[in-house]
C-alpha cells in the first residue's frame, strides 16, 4: 500500500511540475493520425510526424485537433523567480597581529629530546 501511494505522490508531482503531462496526450495523436490515414491510406507515421512538427504551420481545417497534439503547445504552470539586490560594498578592516617578543621555555634551560629517547632504539642482541 505505501509503495502504490509514494507512486502515486511521486506521478502527481512529475506530471504537476514538469511538461510530463503532454504523454497523456499521445491517444489523441494516435487518433488524429488514423483520422489522416482515412484521408490519405499512403501515409506514413514518420510523414505524420513531419507534418505536424517539423514542417511550417498550417492553419487548415483540423488546425485546432492539431494544437491537441503532445508537445505542441505549452503551459506555464510553474514559473520560478527570483530576485536579487544589488551587491553593496563590504569594507572589513584586520587588526594588526601582536607579535611577542619574549621566547618561552617549558624547562628552565632547553633540553635536546632526541639524546632522551635514543637509548630505547638500540640494535638486537644475540
Amino acid at each position: 500500500m505505501r509503495k502504490w501511494t509514494i507512486i502515486f505522490l511521486m506521478a502527481v508531482y512529475v506530471f504537476g511540475t514538469t511538461d510530463a503531462y503532454q504523454l497523456l496526450k499521445f491517444p489523441i495523436m494516435v487518433q488524429h493520425f488514423v483520422e489522416h490515414r482515412k484521408e490519405d491510406p499512403k501515409i506514413s507515421f514518420t510523414a505524420f510526424l513531419r507534418m505536424h512538427y517539423v514542417d511550417k504551420v498550417v492553419v487548415d481545417d483540423d488546425f485546432d485537433r492539431d494544437m491537441q497534439l503532445p508537445f505542441k503547445t505549452t503551459e506555464a504552470c510553474c514559473i520560478a523567480a527570483t530576485v536579487s539586490m544589488p551587491a553593496q560594498w563590504v569594507n572589513i578592516e584586520m587588526p594588526h597581529p601582536v607579535v611577542l617578543q619574549q621566547e618561552f621555555f617549558l624547562f628552565d634551560e632547553p633540553m635536546d629530546y632526541a639524546l632522551v629517547h635514543g637509548d630505547i632504539f638500540q640494535p638486537p642482541r644475540a
